[in-house]
């Protein structure tokens, strides 16, 4: 039977009488609780989630008719995030979901979309070539919750999701000879029960509810047969602790020199291999063992009543080739895993993500700001480099000034406050060393205040459209990398510093109507000044010179 199947046939099964395993979380995504056949209890995900639509997607598949509970989300903007919690006391948890399409929305335009766990885009999730589409994900636990989250991919349609399953696995598990395994997460491309095709194995015979396939469709299947034979085991010390099922049967070489499996993988990746081998033959096999055509272990030999693991760490890899090689009796193997190894990226400084925060808060808006800032997608309204903030972009936002907390930016190259509704003297910005970019324009700035000649890295200084008064400061000029300079339309008055006039820097600068005025009228004065007084000079000469020199002071 199918997993989506038994998925199918839980959800329209009602056991009553609860007794969920320690540590397992399932989620019902749309849907309502209910205790499956095999007495899981599953629950509303409506706790673990604040967005997206519920439905139900009915449909026909061979005579029987199905039902199961989606969630879709409409908005393609940002992240769509499960926050799970997840006991310190787990090292390691298997996340499992299940998206669903079945042409819910009678468009027929299946969707793709990118999920995510934690910081790392783990998968795309393509429902045109397989619905439903399972994803199943061993991550390490290092914080007291877990964030996946869905991510619209463009024109490409609505993520949905129909189930998601935490389940806690053994301690240490899935971390042997794996390096820096704490950044690790593990994508599964296989887990086979080598030898037994009479469908899967799950909880509660694999108390940690993982999913043994069978063996079957394997190429080349001719060069084995299964074998079932029930052996009391003994030292069985496997860290991840296979099922006691899934060793008692094997694939067993018949009459060939090789025992042989060939995979398709998804992606060119990293691989984490673990081979598993239980003696449950009276002899002792022992046969050499090859990954892509290398030899990695020369002579391996499975004890009877005995179990063992070898593991295995591939580089840079599209397909998979394992091969026992025959040495001694007949090779066997009793169990498989592959699981393609993803890196999780670092995270942004957890001073950054403060003083965000604090932004967020201070703009009075809900701009969807999430875990990270910047993986495993950049928030709205940031770019980053790696995990590094660089651009910060709010404008249309009315923040009336601009807080202490944006100089905790420490990254930013580029800062974008135009609109903003900003009044006072420009503040908080000279300790942004790397700034390269500032857009302060059309605000009520009136002040240029202290902080600008600090900006050494500062190329383009937009101040147009603001209200600021006095003169233009000399220090402006001393900026060395400065190119632009915009302070069109603002009340200034004065000439421009002789520190401005320099090759390669490019000063737009208006004098407003009302300064206009005022040095007409300064003018003026003193001209009506010079006039009361009997100098004996010619009046012509005298006009022409007093606004000549009042201009040119003003």
């Amino acid at each position: 039977m199918s997993f989506w199947v038994e998925l199918v046939l839980f959800s329209g099964f009602w056991v009553f009488g609860f007794s969920n395993p320690d540590g397992f979380l399932s989620l019902s995504c749309g849907g309502l609780g209910y205790t499956s056949a095999n007495n899981i209890s599953w629950v509303s995900d409506e706790d673990y989630i604040e967005t997206g639509n519920t439905s139900t997607v009915t449909y026909i598949e061979g005579t029987s008719t199905s039902s199961v509970p989606i969630r879709f989300f409409p908005d393609p903007r940002g992240r769509q995030c499960y926050k799970v919690p997840v006991r310190n006391d787990f090292s390691s948890v298997l996340i499992r979901t299940i998206f669903v399409y079945r042409n819910y929305d009678s468009q027929n335009i299946p969707p793709a979309f990118h999920v995510s766990l934690g910081r790392r885009i783990t998968s795309t999730v393509d429902l045109r070539t397989n619905d439903p589409w399972i994803e199943e994900l061993v991550s390490p636990v290092n914080k007291d919750s877990l964030s996946l989250c869905l991510l619209a991919v463009k024109g490409r349609g609505i993520p949905v999701i129909s189930s998601l399953e935490i389940r806690p696995l053994p301690l240490g598990a899935y971390r042997n000879s794996l390096e820096g395994s704490p950044n690790i997460i593990l994508r599964r491309s296989y887990r086979i029960n080598s030898g037994y095709t009479n469908g899967t194995i799950r909880y509660p015979s694999d108390p940690f509810d993982r999913i043994w396939d069978p063996d079957q469709s394997f190429a080349p299947f001719h060069a084995s047969s299964s074998f079932n034979r029930l052996t009391r085991l003994s030292s069985f010390n496997i860290t991840e602790n296979p099922p006691a099922s899934v060793l008692q049967t094997a694939r067993i070489l018949v009459r060939k020199d090789s025992l042989s499996y060939t995979f398709t993988l998804n992606t060119l990746g990293d691989y984490y291999i673990i081979l598993y081998f239980a003696g449950i033959l009276s002899l002792s096999p022992s046969f050499s063992v090859a990954i892509n055509d290398e030899v990695k272990q020369s002579d391996y030999t499975v004890t009877s009543s005995e179990v063992g693991t070898l593991y295995f760490t591939q580089k840079r890899i599209s397909t998979l080739n394992i091969t026992l090689g025959k040495i001694k009796f007949s090779p066997q193997v009793n169990a498989l895993e592959v699981y393609e190894i993803l890196q999780n990226p670092p995270e942004a400084s957890s001073t950054t993500v403060s003083a965000l925060k604090v932004i967020e808060q201070f703009t009075g808006q809900d701009l969807g700001w999430q875990d990270d800032p910047c993986t495993p997608l950049p928030w709205n309204h940031i770019e980053c480099e790696g995990s590094r903030v660089i651009s910060l972009f709010l404008s249309q936002i009315n923040l009336r000034s601009t807080s202490p907390t944006f100089g905790d930016l420490l990254d930013l190259k580029t800062l974008d406050l135009h609109h903003t509704s900003l009044t006072g003297a420009i503040q908080n910005v000279g300790s942004l060393q790397h700034l390269q970019k500032l857009n302060l324009s059309f605000n009520q700035l009136k002040s240029f205040g202290s902080e600008l000649e600090d900006l050494v890295n500062l190329e383009v200084l937009d101040l147009q459209n603001n209200s600021l008064q006095g003169s233009v400061p000399e220090t402006l000029g001393k900026l060395p990398k400065l190119r632009l300079l915009n302070l069109e339309n603002n009340n200034l008055v004065g000439p421009l510093p002789q520190s401005l006039n320099r090759t390669g820097l490019e000063v737009r600068y208006t004098i407003s109507v009302s300064a206009i005025a005022t040095m007409l009228c300064s003018c003026i004065l003193e001209l009506l000044n010079y006039c009361c007084q009997d100098n004996g000079e010619s009046m012509p000469f005298v006009l022409f010179a007093v606004v000549q020199q009042c201009v040119f002071n003003n």
